[in-house]
């Protein structure tokens, strides 16, 4: 069990939901102006602080320091840290947030295996947030074998070659414990919780096809962990109502992103069924997709691929965050698009369809140039569906932010065939309730942790 040591006695929330009471079926790119005027008041008073202050964050003094413990032990971690009002901390177990970690120290009380990790801390203040270092739980040797005891076993490998630890009580079945196991040329360690006596044997298997991060994978990108602002500045040249208060965000995991939006061919090897109004071009964007379909794609697609044992553990196909998006959208720009602020529109042609090239239908994937990071379209032909229920960003800072819990309307990013320049930039947001269709309507899938 973790327990929390909180030091500080006011802490200001690093997550707020506002959710919009406005249910609202298809915004279609018509700003709502009733609606707006609410977004302008809270945008001024949140956004003033962190343009008055320059968003500078808190300075850690102290950094966490790696432990090296035994089973049943117990270890602290804490972090020294300086900085503005309201300063506030999120502990991190390999980049997960810990519910409740909120204070400067955390306690570890009775060290389990599944405790062997990364740990680290995400401190804001009213001016901006700063990650810690990476500390490390490990264990010390030796291990002792024994009833709901953990055993350290040994094996020799080869380089490139992929293996799983097999168990058996007795020499008889041997069981696959799941872990697979990249080689590396020398003798490697693997953790086992041992009930009673166990044998152990490891399996080299056949040439592995998981993907790899940081790599390419089919025609999915890696999108590396960082931070950057959701949303856009009050300065920001025809900004929506709804796009602030600008909110710093981390993502803490990398994940990959498809190069392109779901294609009518993808979508039918997957379902059966091809949905699309514009029908001529299989490589076309699959549309007239409402957000539950959108998600019942990834959840089946995830089954076919975990059939066929080529997905990395813990990653599923599912639709992007908002906040996944716009990180993957904008590729470490701050600019309208992610090729530039193009004032006059001059550029966009090269980069999106949109209502003024497009000859109002979709074109086949992968025509115009890539963002930054090599994604295709973010831009203009097809709206994309995203995981969250629309909602007020937080404002400050926060950490893989999900949305709201509830709500009445999911969010859609990038603008469509039809949408005027000014949909098409990076911080624009739409939204529609979950089963609203529209021929310009899509999306586009990540393969990322499992939420």
């Amino acid at each position: 069990m973790i327990l929390l040591a909180v030091t500080i006695q006011q802490q200001a929330s690093i997550v707020r939901q506002l959710i919009s009471p406005f249910p609202v079926v298809g915004r279609g790119e018509l700003d709502q102006i009733g609606r707006g005027m609410k977004h302008v008041i809270l945008c001024f008073l949140v956004g003033a602080v962190g343009l008055v202050s320059g968003w500078a964050g808190p300075v850690i003094t102290s950094q966490p320091q790696s432990q090296e413990v035994v089973i049943g032990s117990e270890t602290v971690f804490s972090v020294g840290a300086e900085g503005g009002a309201g300063l506030t901390y999120q502990w991190l177990f390999n980049g997960v947030a810990i519910v409740g970690a909120n204070g400067s120290t955390l306690l570890i009380n009775d060290v389990k295996l599944k405790d062997v990790g990364s740990y680290m801390v995400l401190v804001a203040d009213n001016t901006g947030a700063t990650v810690s270092n990476v500390a490390q739980v490990t264990l010390k040797k030796p291990l002792v074998t024994g009833i709901e005891r953990a055993v350290r076993v040994y094996f020799p490998t080869k380089t490139g070659k992929s293996y799983q630890l097999q168990v058996s009580d007795g020499l008889g079945k041997w069981k696959p414990t799941g872990e697979l196991i990249e080689g590396n040329g020398s003798e490697m360690e693997v953790f086992y919780v041992a009930n009673g006596k166990n044998f152990f044997r490891l399996e080299e298997m056949e040439e592995s096809t998981l993907p790899k991060e940081g790599e390419e994978f089919e025609d999915m990108v890696w999108i590396h962990s960082g931070t950057f602002k959701i949303g856009s500045p009050f300065t920001e040249m025809e900004r929506g109502f709804d796009e602030g208060p600008h909110t710093e965000v981390m993502i803490s995991r990398g994940f990959w992103m498809s190069k392109y939006e779901a294609t009518q061919e993808e979508y039918e090897l997957v379902k059966g069924t091809n949905p699309s109004h514009f029908n001529g071009n299989s490589n076309s964007p699959v549309e007239m997709v409402n957000w539950h379909e959108a998600v019942a794609y990834c959840v089946e697609f995830t089954r076919q691929a975990r059939e066929e044992e080529r997905l990395p553990k813990g990653y599923e196909y599912r639709l992007p965050t908002e906040a996944e998006w716009e990180y993957a959208c904008r590729a470490g720009t701050t600019t309208r698009f992610s090729y530039g602020n193009d004032p006059d529109y001059s550029q966009l042609g090269e980069y999106a369809w949109y209502s003024n090239n497009s000859s109002k239908t979709t074109h086949p994937v992968g025509q115009k140039k890539p963002n930054g990071w090599g994604l295709y379209d973010m831009h203009g032909n097809v709206w994309e569906w995203c995981l969250d229920w629309h909602g007020d960003y937080p404002g400050g800072s926060t950490a893989d932010p999900q949305g709201p819990t509830v709500g009445t309307s999911c969010v859609r990013r990038g603008g469509r065939w039809g949408s005027p320049a000014r949909y098409c930039r990076s911080a624009t947001r739409d939204y529609s309730q979950p089963n609203f269709r529209h021929s310009g309507v899509g999306f586009r899938i990540v393969l990322a942790p499992s939420l």
